[in-house]
């Protein structure tokens, strides 16, 4: 009997195929895993949630819970009700989604294999992809290079999300790796393949911030790795790599390093746009006066916000735009989640997300200090996903939409498989 065989009926099948297609499916669009998010969280709640043990997850129900009727609150308290709500109202299909996570891995441990098989799939098709756009200026299906962006963007196109997507998608196949118990060698080559693949395609996308989180990653699973030889190769060779494109490569050079060097105020040169302060920026211009107007939002809405995804709305009035006549105050979203929240949610979410990322913290140090004591009491696996929120929910980088598809969905997916792992680890470890 395979392993697919043992899946029954028809939902579950259903549950089963969605999940291991989510990742894939992610590089063609937000449409297609959140018709698989929504369809799959409406079929547990009408066939499964009855039969299905929440009093074990009865802390993160709470938890959850609690954030979700504040957003809410502070989309009914906004003054662009209908549009605060389409975020916030239909933000429930995210826990939804991390109960049927939890469903699948209780009743199909051997789910991750297929996980794995799928997202490591997708993987090495997006290396293929980037080293011939890379390298012949059109992608495998035609998507050309734009002119003067100095980015790879590979199937996404003109969505310049390449490198957000492989820091979200590699600590997964890491996770999966680790639950598979293989030979030290066998493993041991397999996370160098799969750090080095991953820092390869971030550096070739261009995108810095995924970049400077990849390197914070590195480090963090660099202290408690118990091949640190192995780590500090691949260290060294990201290293190498990074500093023969920079040398062969301009376009990357002057996207990656003199940007950055400009933007931070580091450089006698001027950003490209005006902006009336001398000296050092907060990432650059256009990030600080965001931050700036975002805090003046906050100040006139501390405890509920403007509403979830309100602050493109809000920051044309002119009381709450940094008193600049500089044009960089208003965008969609602030560009970092902690202070999106802020502006957007108010005092009360703020310090949910934070005591959330407090948690995080907490359980790394004491993985940590177990791991400097030499006590057997630690797991690999758990530790992996632990690593990749503390990165995606980083609170000192720039960000993307905290209320964004995509971001959620990425966000919910490393936070339910850690949580559905904990819960769930005498199962998986059987299978």
């Amino acid at each position: 009997m395979t392993d697919l065989t043992k899946i029954n009926g028809l939902i579950d099948k259903y549950f089963f195929y969605g999940f291991i297609i989510f990742i894939p499916s992610l590089v063609l669009g937000p449409a297609i895993p959140d018709f698989i998010i929504i369809t799959s969280s409406l079929l547990f709640l009408i066939f499964k949630v009855k039969s299905f043990e929440l009093k074990k997850y009865k802390n993160y129900l709470i938890f959850f819970l609690t954030f979700y009727f504040l957003i809410i609150i502070s989309s009914l308290l906004s003054d662009y009700l209908l549009w605060s709500l389409k975020s916030s109202l239909f933000y429930l299909r995210f826990f939804l989604y991390f109960l049927v996570i939890c469903y699948l891995v209780e009743n199909y441990a051997f789910i991750f294999k297929y996980l794995f098989l799928t997202t490591f799939f997708t993987f090495v098709l997006l290396l293929i992809d980037t080293l011939f756009q890379f390298t012949f200026k059109f992608n495998l299906i035609g998507f050309p290079v734009k002119e003067n962006v100095h980015r790879i963007a590979s199937f996404f196109n003109d969505e310049y999300i390449l490198g957000s997507y492989i820091l979200r998608i590699f600590p997964i196949i890491l996770f999966c790796v680790s639950l598979f118990k293989l030979h030290k060698k066998y493993e041991n080559l397999l996370i160098f393949l799969i750090f080095f693949i991953s820092g390869l395609i971030i550096i070739l996308s261009g995108d810095r911030t995924p970049l400077f989180l990849f390197i914070i990653y590195l480090f963090l699973y660099f202290l408690i790795s118990d091949n640190k030889k192995n780590i500090s190769i691949i260290f060294l060779s990201f290293i190498i790599v990074f500093s023969s494109i920079i040398f062969i490569n301009s376009d990357i050079k002057k996207r990656v390093v003199d940007q950055t060097i400009i933007e931070l105020g580091l450089s006698n040169k001027k950003p490209g746009y005006f902006f009336e302060k001398k000296g050092l920026f907060f990432f650059s211009p256009h990030h600080e006066k965001l931050y700036n107007t975002s805090l003046n939002i906050f100040n006139d809405n501390k405890y509920f916000g403007v509403g979830p995804n309100n602050f493109r709305h809000s920051c044309e009035n002119l009381k709450y735009k940094a008193k600049s006549i500089n044009h960089y105050n208003c965008y969609n979203h602030p560009h970092n989640l902690f202070i999106q929240i802020l502006a957007e949610c108010g005092i009360f979410v703020f310090l949910l997300l934070l005591l959330f990322y407090l948690y995080l913290i907490k359980y790394y140090f004491t993985f940590l200090k177990s791991y400097l004591k030499n006590l057997n009491n630690f797991d690999l696996s758990s530790i992996v996903l632990i690593i990749s929120a503390l990165v995606n929910l980083f609170p000192f980088v720039p960000s993307g939409n905290f209320f964004n598809n995509n971001l959620s969905m990425f966000n919910f997916l490393c936070i339910a498989l850690f949580f559905s792992y904990l819960k769930n680890q005498n199962i998986i470890n059987k299978n």
